[in-house]
């Protein structure tokens, strides 16, 4: 079942997935984590950059006893993660891939109840994300720890630290978006691991928001979304 890189439809709902998997570049097998998965693409950690419109192989692995093959297409890709749209997947491997993305949707959804006390309305779309590389700290009361703004959207950010931190558990966060323009806010964290940690946006001061609001513009009228 392939699917056409060059289709304009609405952006497919994402949910928070982490598989392990592996991509192949035509020489060279190397190890990923994916990110977040949809319908028609993935957000994978490597550890390399891909050229823009490059196609590779990946192989997911949902579990021990079971991987699912497809070719992808790069649409964005830096030294610390890799968005790609799914180009072609055997049907035998799309079942597969439906049902573990079913799967992924209810677990990203009871987490999101957990964190925040209540669910987004059926059918709510997602807010737009931005690529982004904002250096910050995050606070866990006097705790700071360093980070790496991955993207971000008008209601929250994925932020690459070398801490883990609780679904639900609330913490400062403070970024650069310029030498001279810092952001202050505090965010509730939705999910977390190893490599990477989402989070929603739950106060920010007026101050802060027209910069913050402005740069998220100027980002996505520059990637075209």
């Amino acid at each position: 079942m392939a699917l056409s890189a060059k289709s304009h439809r609405p952006r497919a709902p994402r949910v928070v997935a982490t598989p392990r998997g592996e991509v192949f570049d035509g020489a060279t097998w190397s190890k990923v984590l994916i990110q977040d998965i949809s319908e028609c693409g993935v957000l994978m950690i490597c550890t390399q950059p891909f050229e823009s419109g490059q196609t590779l192989g990946l192989r997911l692995l949902p579990s021990a006893n079971e991987f699912i093959d497809c070719t992808i297409e790069v649409r964005h890709s830096n030294k610390l993660a890799t968005g790609a749209m799914i180009v072609s997947m055997d049907k035998k491997y799309r079942q597969a891939y439906d049902r573990y993305l079913r799967h992924a949707r209810i677990l990203d959804e009871n987490r999101g109840k957990k964190a925040s006390g209540k669910a987004s309305p059926p059918g709510a779309p997602r807010a737009p994300r931005a690529d982004a590389t904002l250096r910050g700290e995050v606070f866990d009361g006097a705790v700071g720890s360093k980070v790496l703004i991955q993207d971000i959207s008008d209601s929250g950010v994925l932020m690459i630290c070398t801490r883990q931190f609780d679904p639900g558990k609330t913490l400062g966060l403070r970024f650069l978006l310029n030498a001279g323009n810092s952001i202050d806010c505090t965010v509730e964290v939705r999910h977390s691991n190893e490599l990477g940690t989402g989070a929603m946006i739950v106060f920010m001061d007026e101050k802060y928001r027209s910069a913050y609001d402005q740069h998220l513009r100027d980002v996505l009228r520059r990637s075209g979304k």
